[in-house]
């Protein structure tokens, strides 16, 4: 009715600005997504200066999905043309962060935080992000935990219950996760405790609805209904982990849904709807979101992947089902007490395990999941190994991972190893990842080592060619305090050896466990020296490097598929709902 009202309107006046932008609104809000970029276009044509058309074209390519630095630019100019906007800097600081410019992010909240020194979600974001994606020195480390914990303490001070406050928190919320921390190599418990008391002052009080305990249903005669959360619904590290756990608990006894809880579908999303019984990928408010769950009366909510997004931290401080447990998409405490259980790897956790956790700590078999490469795009057998003299050493973990106590790791084994090359396979975009590799130069040149003759860096890359470049490596090198886990899974299955070094958490043991159950603790280092004097020495023996893939070419099927994980983990359901019954 708009549309039509507003056209007639734009018969007798075509260039009245204040009718496009409604009518671009209205595009917008039926999801006309192009047309609303046109009529952005087309203010921008009539007044070059004017915010309202170029804020259209931003939000249209925003709901229509489009890459956070497509959208960069746009957002740059849009803050430029209104520097008085706080809100208008926010959004150029969120945009900056998705792609990797967190030192633009900063002074983009600076400048929010001039305009409106009380936006919480400015001061929300920046304690919980650092200055940059790669921290260039133990000292910047420091410094970034120094400042989370000015402000996290600010957060905590803050009369969260007020009337006021209230409608602030679901932005607030959903402004930015706790995702950078745990990358510092320290012990996070008490931190992700301290948060994840604030995280439940604020779900009590704008969602008091979602704070009472709940009871499973009544009658052991039915099926148990079991529902997983996850960002990321769809082609995705964690679904590889843990998507057979979804599709493969017996139907007989378990009712399965899904929830996604970002925007987006794929080929994997319309696998799991087929073999499950429920998925729901509707994106909406929190409210909504949690009353849908909460409507599908679960009798156990699993989530898959805490930390790894906003809402996915925000539902996770709320009681949706009566019992309510995580799995190790990403391997830290929530810190919230509606987490009932941390559901992790046997052969994963440290002795001491069960201190870093606010939540029960209850491990599965092995290594806890059921991962099938098999399904992977290319299989090793595709792969051609080109003979060389030179040995390809391989670091295939995200650069996130990369502190700066590895850079002298690198570097000392390339010194003592002349006739190597390593290959840097860590995702690294052009421009974002300057930071980390003027942080590495110098290190390598300390021990004598070229770096831009002797290490590769390999950019952004799809899936089969990370695997090509995966499999023709001669010995893969493990990050330090954060191992590879689905990386892991995936050097193994092209029987190329992993040297790790087992970290004092759980997120740093993950590829020791594997090599636990392939039986080669001779790639186990004990500390960091042992760990360069085994690169340096498997580097220049290349029959020790073919005994190594020929126990793990004999071995490895004992890291895939592993149906004791799904039995332990249906028991473990099964008796943990029996017990909030009784």
């Amino acid at each position: 009715a708009a549309v039509v009202a507003i056209n007639a309107l734009l018969q007798r006046c075509p260039d009245w600005i204040a009718a496009l932008d409604e009518l671009g609104r209205s595009m917008l809000h039926m999801h006309e997504h192009r047309a609303a970029f046109n009529i952005g276009a087309r203010i921008l044509a009539l007044s070059g200066d004017d915010a309202r058309g170029l804020e259209l074209q931003v939000l249209a390519m925003e709901l229509a999905g489009a890459r956070a630095e497509q959208v960069l630019p746009l957002r740059r100019r849009l803050a430029a043309m209104r520097p008085d906007s706080a809100p208008h800097q926010f959004m150029l600081a969120t945009t900056a962060s998705r792609v990797g410019y967190y030192a633009e992010m900063h002074a983009a909240l600076d400048a929010a935080l001039r305009i409106e020194p009380n936006l919480l979600l400015a001061r929300w974001a920046k304690f919980l992000t650092p200055r940059d994606k790669f921290f260039a020195s133990r000292a910047d480390i420091d410094a970034y935990v120094a400042d989370w914990d000015e402000g996290c303490a600010a957060f905590e001070r803050l009369d969260l219950e007020s009337p006021a406050m209230r409608p602030r928190i679901e932005g607030l919320m959903l402004a930015q996760c706790n995702f950078h921390l745990a990358y510092t190599g320290i012990d996070v418990t008490s931190r992700q405790r301290r948060l994840g008391r604030v995280l439940r002052r604020m779900a009590t009080a704008a969602f008091p609805q979602f704070d009472r305990p709940l009871a499973p249903a009544a009658g052991t005669d039915r099926r148990l209904r079991i529902g997983f959360l996850t960002a990321t619904l769809r082609h995705h590290t964690v679904l590889k982990l843990f998507g057979g756990l979804m599709r493969r608990l017996p139907r007989e006894r378990f009712e399965v849904c899904a929830y996604a809880l970002e925007s987006g579908s794929d080929a994997a999303t319309d696998r799991l709807r087929g073999e499950l019984d429920l998925v729901r990928t509707e994106i909406g408010p929190l409210t909504t979101m949690a009353q849908r769950i909460r409507d599908d009366a679960c009798d156990a909510l699993i989530h898959i992947d805490i930390g790894m997004h906003p809402r996915s931290v925000a539902l996770s401080a709320m009681r949706l089902a009566p019992f309510q447990a995580m799995l190790w998409g990403h391997p830290v405490t929530s810190g919230v007490d509606t987490i009932d259980a941390f559901l992790s790897s046997a052969l994963m956790e440290p002795a001491n395990g069960a201190d870093h956790y606010n939540e029960r700590l209850l491990t599965l078999p092995g290594l806890g999941c059921w991962y099938d490469p098999e399904a992977l795009p290319l299989q090793p057998a595709q792969v051609s190994r080109t003979g060389s003299t030179t040995t390809r050493i391989v670091c295939a973990q995200n650069g996130l991972k990369l502190l700066p106590e590895q850079d002298a790791v690198f570097a000392r084994i390339l010194a003592a190893a002349p006739d190597a090359e390593l290959v840097l396979l860590c995702g690294l975009h052009a421009g974002i990842d300057a930071n980390l590799l003027a942080r590495m130069r110098p290190v390598f040149a300390a021990q004598g080592v070229d770096f831009d003759r002797r290490v590769r860096v390999v950019g952004h890359v799809d899936e089969p060619t990370f695997l090509g470049e995966l499999w023709r490596a001669d010995l893969v090198l493990d990050a330090l305090s954060w191992s590879g886990g689905v990386t892991a899974f995936e050097t193994f299955w092209g029987d190329v050896p992993i040297l790790t070094l087992p970290g004092a958490f759980m997120r740093g043991r993950h590829t020791a466990a594997m090599l636990q159950v392939l039986d080669l603790p001779e790639l186990i280092a004990a500390d960091v020296d042992d760990l360069v004097a085994k690169a340096v020495a498997l580097a220049k023996d290349a029959d020790a490097r073919a005994r190594l893939s020929a126990g793990i070419a004999e071995r490895k099927h004992r890291l895939y598929r592993d149906d004791r994980v799904i039995d332990a983990f249906a028991a473990l359901l099964t008796r943990e709902i029996g017990a909030l019954r009784t």
